[in-house]
């Protein structure tokens, strides 16, 4: 976020951030963390723009707030109704998953999204096999292929093994793709380590 307070109206302008909830910084005035500041701080910077609304998994940054978020009872159903009371048309929501979750419930989580949200996303583990399954869910309960966006997320990779990633990526946008072509397709990568030890 300190580095989006930098940026030019005009870079704003030319792209779609992922934004990832995590709960703010904490004070003696704010000792939990409370994750409205940051939604608070995100639609000041962004005043008008469309941002992709996440919520982040690594533990020190979370809270009671984030923890229920991600609780997968009733197909995230802490996470729609989070979406719901925002009330913004600016936020396109993330889809989540759970580790064997059926497709009964990701189709009602997206059908439910979808009351609050034209577009919405889906993060997708770019080597699992079964995304063209996840996609076929989605679809199900969003007929128009265009209201999604894939994001297919490759985390970090080494320089040396990129070849490999290329290929599994370009196979993951394909079964997507075989369902049917979504409004967008990101892959998302880096190759600066998650630490500099």
């Amino acid at each position: 976020l300190k580095g989006f307070e930098h940026l030019s109206s005009e870079v704003l302008d030319s792209c779609l951030p992922i934004i990832e909830l995590t709960r703010s910084r904490r004070s003696k005035n704010n000792p939990q963390g409370d994750i409205e500041r940051n939604i608070e701080r995100v639609s000041g910077l962004l005043k008008e723009r469309y941002f992709i609304l996440d919520f982040s998994v690594v533990e020190e940054f979370s809270n009671a707030q984030t923890d229920a978020l991600l609780d997968p009872n009733d197909s995230f159903g802490n996470w729609v109704q989070f979406i719901a009371n925002l009330a913004n048309d600016r936020v396109i929501p993330m889809i989540h998953l759970a580790e064997g979750m059926s497709s009964q419930a990701i189709e009602q989580e997206a059908a439910r999204l979808s009351e609050y949200a034209r577009t919405l996303a889906i993060r997708l583990d770019y080597t699992d096999a079964g995304v063209a399954n996840v996609m076929t869910s989605i679809y199900r309960a969003i007929p128009d292929p265009q209201r999604i966006i894939a994001v297919l997320d490759a985390g970090f990779i080494q320089t040396r093994s990129e070849a490999d990633h290329d290929d599994l990526l370009l196979a993951a946008v394909d079964s997507i793709c075989g369902v049917a072509e979504p409004g967008g397709i990101v892959c998302l990568s880096s190759s600066f380590p998650s630490s500099v030890k």
